[in-house]
Order: structure tokens, then sequence, then C-alpha cells
């Protein structure tokens, strides 16, 4: 994948995840947590958290809906699917890692002027 397609990816993730919070922050956040109810600078601030964690607020917000989350283990972690994650994210990692390791870097253009060393000069002095 080119540094210019992993831009797109994460530019695509990014804007799904925008959706996805815009739409729990107005209508799913009363009905999954009581206690956010008139939180209006808490929904602010968990916009970028929401942005990047859009799956994971749509599976909860699914589970919530449906019933089918227990209230009593409804803040316990989710232990299966958080080892899942935790493996997939360094798997990504080591990805991200490896194309970057892969790139080659682009020519010196010949054209351009070389560089200067930039330093005083018997030309200077104290006023």
């Amino acid at each position: 994948m080119s540094p210019a397609g992993l831009i797109t990816t994460v530019e695509i993730w990014l804007a799904i995840g925008a959706v996805v919070a815009l739409l729990f922050v107005t209508f799913g956040i009363d009905r999954i947590e009581p206690n956010a109810k008139n939180g209006y600078v808490f929904r602010v601030l968990i916009l970028p958290g929401l942005c990047l964690l859009w799956p994971l607020v749509l599976w909860r917000w699914r589970l919530a809906e449906s019933g089918g989350e227990d209230w009593r283990n409804r803040h316990s972690p989710q232990r299966k699917s958080a080892g899942l994650l935790g493996f997939g994210m360094a798997a990504a990692i080591a990805v991200i890692l490896l194309i970057a390791a892969t790139q080659r870097p682009v020519p010196v253009d010949s054209t351009a002027p070389a560089p200067e060393k930039i330093g005083a000069t018997a030309e200077w002095r104290l006023i």
C-alpha cells in the first residue's frame, strides 16, 4: 500500500467515524448512558474518541438497543474481543512499519542548489 493509499484509508475511516460519532452523540448516548443526559460539554469531549473507535461504538450501541447487553456486566471489559483487538492492532503496527521501511526515498533533484552552512561571519559586528 502506498503512503497516499494509507492516507486515503485513514481519511475514509475518520469520515465514517465522524458520521457515526455525530449520530451517536445526537441520538444514542441518552439511550446507552442515562447519566449523560444534558451533558453537552461531555458530548463534545468524547467526539474524537468516537471517531476513532466507531466500530466498537456501533457494536455496543447495537447490543444496548437490542437488549442483549447484561446490565450487571455493562462496564466490565470484553476480554475475548479485547485480546483480538490488541493482536490486530499490533499486527497493523507491524505492517505499517514494514511498509514504511520498504518505501524508497525520493531522489534528490540535481538542479537544486546545494545547502549552505549558516554561521557567523567576520562582517558581523555588535551594534
